[in-house]
């Protein structure tokens, strides 16, 4: 059985209000929470093209399955900082292990989708942090959580882009976060 999950729950400013739910009740009731998400990005040295590598999101989450989103995302535990949510979820997800100095804070986002998953509402109001990661990972040095993702991908960016911006139902991640993004993706 799955260990149950705990956030803080925040106000609009990103503050703590001191109540701690489990992730069940708050994806349920769409109370607002904080949310790390890291993009990978690197220049490809065949193409010259700027890439992201973006996760093939399992077929058994309990939001956007079989999707491909965010290099690597994950809400804060109850008493994370966005830092520590970050390199937890790097290493959690991809295998990959990180400094706090190799992360490049890039903004701040309030995020909320309201959806129906397996017949329930999932009512997703966040707070995100995005961090950049300038690195040129080799795919095969990745090793994915099963549970989490069935595979990762280097992508083009300006074609992610164009799929976003066409309605992808492949891609759930979010097309102003990403568009925001392209900003920060100068090698």
């Amino acid at each position: 059985m799955p260990t149950k999950e705990f956030f803080d729950i925040i106000d609009e400013k990103g503050n703590k209000t001191g109540v701690i739910k489990e992730r069940i009740l708050v994806h349920r009731d769409g109370d607002l929470h904080a949310a790390s998400h890291i993009w990978i990005a690197r220049k490809n040295p065949e193409t010259n093209e700027t890439e992201v590598l973006l996760q093939l999101r399992s077929s058994d989450k309990d939001s956007h399955p079989s999707c491909f989103d965010t290099s690597c995302a994950g809400h804060l535990s109850a008493g994370d900082t966005y830092e520590q949510g970050a390199l937890r979820e790097l290493y959690e997800e991809l295998g990959i292990k990180a400094e706090v100095s190799e992360l490049e804070f890039l903004f701040k986002m309030r995020t909320s989708s309201h959806n129906i998953f397996y017949g329930k509402p999932f009512n997703d109001n966040q707070i995100n942090k995005v961090y950049l990661l300038k690195r040129d990972v080799d795919i095969n040095d990745i090793t994915p959580d099963p549970a989490e993702i069935r595979l990762v991908k280097w992508q083009s960016y300006n074609e992610v882009s164009e799929k976003l911006r066409n309605g992808d139902k492949h891609y759930c991640t979010n097309p102003e976060e990403f568009e925001a993004l392209r900003k920060f993706l100068q090698f």
